[in-house]
């Protein structure tokens, strides 16, 4: 293998030429002659990384640097006898990458950042745990770092760790739970330590947290890395989080952009956490053996706290103040799921018609952005309508599930709302689609409706 002979200057020249049409074709010809040299992917990231020069080479150089690595991080053999053997970047170079890419995705700006997050999940995927356990260690030392801003950089970089773990079986999983026995306490003290800090950079670091948080546990509850009061923390963070008051400026904010804002986000991703628990942990009678003990202590510990909190949420919406679409949608399906436990439907009951009558029957009614859709895109309405993906996140959808729950689980509870939509009905004045609304809701406790002899 060749040792790099090129200078920097050429190698920016290069980089620059790739963005020119007319000299495209022939910059990525030579950098296709010497990309395979010892040192050129470590200098590449080097200038990848340097401020003396201008952003469009730099993000020319990121997705270079990143095509290599993901090109041939990997060591290939030949597929036949006397064939050379595919190139695969040299061991020196992917130690100094190993080394420093934790770093420079920390000090990198987005758009640069963007292309080294690909790299950390390409290498980690290849060499954790047994080349590259180091990420760990990096990934404590920052978070350990005073420097609220190097949090960010760090906890998105072990983010691609997580995901690599995030659906593996729990003795595979062990590498990971070792990681996270150091990490997870640390993670959840800069949570707690950012609670109070409205900033831009503080929220978005406290939804990576969360991100993480709710990755590891998606699947497997480890108990043995995560003790009751560690738990008992987190959900009370979830909890904080999603009661904390939005800042006045996201009030200002076109509606439609304000799903994509870091200060919802965080809270879609703190019920989303809370949801996950109870579903999968946290309800008795769906929890297997070994998270019987935890069942009990969530429920009667956490459950309605939760429930109250929920609440207000459906009650700000009810009262016309902005919730996000995935916020409302989460927090209806924490509702869903209390109804089946006795212990948090006795403290639902009293709620339960006000919620179908002023919150699940007036977003199952025909709205002005459908009646927009339908006038104006007919076929993206039938789209919109029928989209499979879109019932995951859709408020429309959770209404609709939990309206059939309730009715086929609680009783008098399907009787109360169909008396409630035989109200509305009769009245001579009905607009079409409050009609619309109503006869959804009796669509959707159609199948109920059809077993009962009354």
């Amino acid at each position: 293998m060749q040792q790099a002979t090129y200078d920097n200057e050429k190698l920016v020249k290069l980089l620059d030429s790739t963005l020119n049409p007319t000299l495209r074709k022939q910059a990525e010809d030579e950098l296709g002659n010497i990309h395979n040299m010892v040192g050129f992917t470590t200098t590449l990231l080097q200038l990848v990384m340097s401020d003396q020069i201008q952003m469009p080479v730099r993000q020319a150089g990121a997705i270079y640097f990143k095509n290599m690595v993901n090109q041939y991080w990997i060591e290939r053999k030949a597929e036949k006898p006397n064939e050379i053997v595919p190139f695969c970047l040299h061991e020196s170079d992917k130690n100094t990458i190993r080394d420093n890419l934790i770093e420079a995705v920390i000090h990198s700006p987005d758009p640069i950042r963007a292309q080294l997050i690909v790299c950390v999940r390409t290498i980690t995927q290849q060499d954790f745990p047994d080349k590259w356990v180091a990420i760990v260690e990096k990934v404590h030392h920052f978070i350990q770092n005073t420097d609220v801003n190097s949090w960010y950089g760090a906890l998105q970089a072990f983010y691609q760790l997580c995901k690599i773990y995030e659906y593996k079986s729990a003795k595979d999983r062990e590498p990971y739970h070792k990681a996270m026995r150091v990490l997870l306490p640390m993670f959840l003290e800069r949570l707690c330590q950012l609670a109070d800090d409205q900033s831009d950079l503080s929220v978005l670091t406290q939804k990576q947290i969360l991100k993480i948080f709710f990755t590891f546990i998606q699947f497997i509850l480890p108990l043995d890395v995560l003790d009751k009061n560690n738990i008992a923390t987190w959900i009370e963070m979830c909890n904080l989080i999603l009661t904390r008051q939005v800042p006045d400026s996201v009030e200002q904010i076109d509606k439609d952009e304000r799903p994509e804002l870091s200060w919802w986000k965080i809270k879609k991703w703190a019920i989303r956490i809370l949801n996950r628990i109870f579903d999968r942990y946290g309800t008795p009678a769906n929890a297997g053996k070994e998270y019987a003990e935890f069942a009990n202590f969530f429920l009667k510990g956490y459950a309605t706290n939760i429930l109250t909190s929920i609440l207000k949420i459906l009650e700000q919406y009810r009262n016309g103040v902005y919730v996000s679409p995935r916020v409302l949608q989460q927090s209806i399906i924490y509702i869903e799921y209390s109804v089946v436990p006795s212990f948090t439907w006795k403290f639902l009951k009293q709620h339960m018609l006000v919620i179908i009558q002023e919150i699940l029957y007036p977003l199952m009614c025909h709205t002005d952005e459908d009646e927009d859709l339908f006038q104006n895109d007919p076929v993206e309405y039938i789209k919109a309508k029928y989209d499979v993906f879109d019932e995951f996140i859709s408020p429309v959808n959770a209404a609709r599930q939990l309206i059939y729950q309730v009715a086929n689980k609680r009783k008098q509870m399907l009787e109360q709302a169909m008396v409630f939509c035989m109200q509305v009905l009769q009245n001579q004045q009905l607009a079409p689609r409050q009609k619309d609304g109503i006869l959804h809701v009796i669509g959707a406790v159609a199948h109920i409706l059809l077993k009962k002899n009354m």
